[in-house]
């Protein structure tokens, strides 16, 4: 029993012997985990292997059978209307934000980049936006964008639209089109962030019906049916 404890004492009172024990253990953690992140990641090579093979299994719904489209599920319904003046829920904004397009459109790090517009200029005393229309900008139906779909919608969202400060923004703004490829929108008063109002004006046709079920617009994406 004496030399038991006399060979734990001197197990105890031995830094160098008590740091190789910790570092073996810490050697057996890493390598565990190490062995526990090659089989996760063997498993998923397996899996994107599977699916670059066509071998993905029949229930996976997250693309098309041609490979073309994709499955997003988002956490609400759609509003009733589609109409881009009457969107009130966020889930259905984030749905026709890829259908409807301003003369502006935020990126994903939140700068507004040209959309319908080619480019924009804003005058020396801040009150005057000149918008250059992009050419050859076609909507959903087949109908190529003109200046006279861009003031038609600008008065039209300013009237409808359920967005209080999108109203306001809107209500004493001058918008004419000196020429085909050119639409001006002239403020009352120097207004910093214009420009994250008029990304919300979405084009569409001048004559366009039926919004409410079916959007028309300049987007990446063409709505089909709910």
């Amino acid at each position: 029993m004496e030399k038991i404890v006399s060979t734990i004492n001197e197990i105890v009172w031995n830094p160098g012997l008590v740091a190789l024990l910790i570092l073996a253990g810490l050697t057996f953690s890493v390598m565990t985990r190490f062995v526990q992140v090659r089989k996760f990641s063997t498993m998923l090579r397996s899996l994107f292997s599977k699916k670059e093979d066509g071998k993905a299994s029949d229930k996976d719904t997250s693309t098309g059978a041609d490979g073309n489209s994709i499955v997003v599920g988002i956490a609400q319904d759609l509003d009733s209307s589609l109409d881009p003046y009457s969107i009130t829920a966020a889930g259905t904004r984030e749905v026709l934000f890829n259908v409807y397009e301003g003369l502006v459109k935020a990126d994903h790090t939140g700068a507004y980049q040209a959309a319908c517009a080619s480019d924009y200029d804003l005058s020396d005393d801040g009150l005057t936006y000149t918008f250059t229309l992009r050419d050859n900008v076609v909507f959903h139906n087949g109908k190529t964008m003109t200046a006279e779909d861009v003031l038609y919608r600008f008065e039209t969202c300013a009237a409808k639209t359920v967005d209080a400060s999108l109203s306001a923004a809107l209500s004493d703004v001058a918008v004419a089109s000196p020429d085909p490829k050119t639409v001006t929108v002239t403020l009352p008063a120097p207004n910093p962030n214009f420009i994250a109002f008029a990304a919300y004006v979405y084009i569409v046709p001048a004559d366009a019906t039926g919004l409410e079920t079916n959007p028309i617009g300049t987007g990446p994406f063409k709505f089909v049916s709910r």
